[in-house]
């Protein structure tokens, strides 16, 4: 596993350092104090499975331009924060997760296992609440919670492949292919890849043509 820590705060880094080396034992582990710098260590070192970013200290708009740069990076948010507006603003960017940075620390190793085993973790508070999105706004609200590799996934569903034959495609191990399926299963709704398929061309995500 590849990791990267967007933090300014020696303590927080040093904190969270400890924190996913003890969860997850990445191979590497990057930190950048800027999200330009992470922009430029994401393109040179092309593949990332997690970043966690601190929403202090670039704003929303950073996640974005994090999940252009790294389309299949997991992205973890921080945030002092947790009023549910940011929190969807921060999901409809592309995080897959927002933890409070007052959370125990139990809990944020339960998080971070969660978004790395390729699911989405929404504070309670946030639950079951959206605020009102303009028309044009919708659509990609409901596909930003997909990352770049479960659009491909969902993509080879579509086609009827199965496990084995998405990870020999795809370069990824079937145990892989069977967590992103939960994950896509999580984001939209459904309970079968039939209806994964169904409700992904509804929303744009993918084709029978592509």
């Amino acid at each position: 596993m590849r990791a990267m820590l967007i933090d300014d705060h020696p303590v927080v880094v040093e904190t969270m350092k400890a924190l996913v080396m003890r969860t997850l034992r990445p191979t590497v582990l990057y930190v950048e104090e800027t999200v330009e710098g992470a922009i430029r260590r994401a393109r040179q070192e092309k593949k990332f499975d997690l970043v966690v970013l601190d929403l202090t200290l670039p704003g929303v708009d950073a996640i974005a331009k994090l999940r252009a740069a790294a389309s299949d990076t997991s992205i973890v948010v921080l945030s002092a924060f947790d009023d549910p507006n940011t929190i969807h603003a921060a999901l409809r960017a592309g995080a897959q997760c927002f933890i409070k940075k007052t959370l125990s620390l139990e809990a944020i190793e339960a998080a971070l296992r969660l978004v790395v085993s390729g699911e989405i973790y929404v504070p309670s508070c946030a639950r079951g609440y959206m605020p009102p999105l303009p028309l044009d706004c919708r659509s990609r609200a409901e596909t930003c919670l997909l990352t770049g590799r479960q659009k491909e996934v969902l993509q080879k569903l579509a086609h009827g492949s199965a496990n084995r034959a998405i990870a020999r495609e795809l370069n990824i191990s079937t145990s892989t292919v069977k967590q992103h399926t939960r994950a896509i299963f999580h984001v939209l709704g459904v309970a079968s890849r039939t209806a994964a398929v169904s409700e992904g061309i509804r929303r744009g995500l993918i084709s029978f043509l592509d």
